[in-house]
């Protein structure tokens, strides 16, 4: 774990520069609330991920450089000690091979850089040496969901669930999950309610309920609750492009034509990219048909 300060740094940046914060610290698992004290602890990883979605965004590739330039490693407790004493994270690994800490900040790494197959074998690591720790299945979910593996990730969601049935991430990841698959949509619909019983205001988790409404063919609840979840998030473009989906379903082709056009500036994905280009494109040729 690192002090939330440094992360309390980087969010401060991000706002100066006029980016909604809720949306990004969701995608590195953290909340506004881990941020409330600079002397709280937060994940390295969620750390890891903040300064990379910050360098992309604010068009810096040295930020993290300029960054750590700023504080002492030697204050960041095991990892600061292994950074100053080990090339690699690979070296720093092989001096504490079984510590959690480690591994943990390893698996968000890959998981960064796309090597799932690397953050899977970390991940069956962690669970092997706490089969009972609920959020270790969860991250072992995520990384084989994340490789293609999805029926293996969502039997370790389940895992994750039957070992604390309030666990939200894992409830959520599972009704979202059969939402977009548009299978077993009356037990993602209950899933996802239980994950926001307990955290009633995560965009994301109301974002999903939107969801399971549009795969039922309910588009008025569907807008109901995706319009909520955008409200909650602000910046996240699979959110918004779900937005203009209900709209379209609705026939509000003004409203739908400018959630996909929001939702293009913000998308860094290539594939969805190319996909809403392709919506605005057909709406745009269905009103040069109409005129």
């Amino acid at each position: 774990m690192i002090e939330a300060r440094w992360a309390i740094r980087i969010a401060d940046d991000l706002r100066r520069a006029g980016h909604a914060l809720d949306g990004l610290l969701k995608e590195v698992g953290l909340v506004r609330a881990d941020l409330a004290s600079p002397e709280d602890r937060i994940p390295y990883a969620a750390y890891v991920g903040l300064i990379e979605r910050a360098a992309m965004l604010l068009a810096d590739p040295g930020y993290g450089l300029k960054l750590g330039a700023s504080h002492d490693v030697r204050d960041n407790g095991l990892l600061g000690f292994l950074a100053l004493n080990s090339p690699t994270l690979k070296d720093a690994l092989a001096k504490k091979p079984n510590d959690p800490e480690i591994i943990g900040f390893m698996v968000g790494v890959y998981q960064e850089k796309k090597d799932y197959p690397a953050a899977i074998d970390l991940a069956r690591k962690m669970v092997a040496a706490d089969p009972k720790n609920d959020k270790f299945h969860f991250t072992l979910g995520a990384a084989l969901d994340q490789n293609k593996q999805r029926d293996e990730g969502m039997a370790e969601m389940k895992k994750a669930i039957e070992l604390n049935p309030a666990n939200a991430q894992a409830l959520n990841y599972l009704g979202y999950s059969y939402a977009e698959q548009g299978t077993n949509l009356v037990e993602a619909e209950k899933l996802i309610k239980r994950a926001l019983d307990i955290e009633p205001e995560d965009g994301f988790y109301v974002d999903s309920l939107g969801w399971v409404y549009y795969q039922k063919g309910d588009y008025k609840k569907a807008v109901e609750q995706l319009e909520k979840a955008v409200n909650l998030t602000g910046s996240d473009p699979t959110i918004t492009e779900h937005l203009g989906d209900a709209y379209r379903k609705l026939g509000k082709v003004k409203e739908a034509s400018h959630e996909y056009s929001d939702a293009l500036q913000k998308s860094q994905e290539t594939d969805q990219v190319a996909r809403l280009k392709d919506k605005i494109q057909v709406l745009q040729n269905a009103a040069s048909a109409g005129h």
